[in-house]
């Protein structure tokens, strides 16, 4: 994804999260760890855990946010509880 793109799909990010009614707090960590997974990386609870050397229940509450945000696919055949960012 060119950097111009990557942007964009930032700031759409960003603004469902808004919509949502998240926190600035969280929106900006779903949208770190989104710059640092891209479209195209699979994660669950464990890595959202190492990223941000949180809680495994801290992780949760940000999959619940982005899920409520309504920007993650389900990933089918990797495993329960594994997502990516939708396109």
């Amino acid at each position: 994804m060119a950097i111009g793109e990557e942007k964009v799909a930032i700031e759409e990010i960003r603004s469902k999260c808004v919509k949502a009614g998240l926190s600035n707090t969280m929106i900006d960590r779903i949208t770190t760890f989104r710059e640092f997974a891209g479209d195209s990386l699979v994660f669950g609870r464990r890595d959202i855990t190492k990223y941000f050397s949180f809680s495994y229940s801290n992780a949760g509450k940000i999959i619940a946010s982005m899920r409520k945000a309504n920007i993650l696919v389900n990933v089918v055949g990797e495993g329960k509880g594994k997502y990516r960012f939708k396109l």
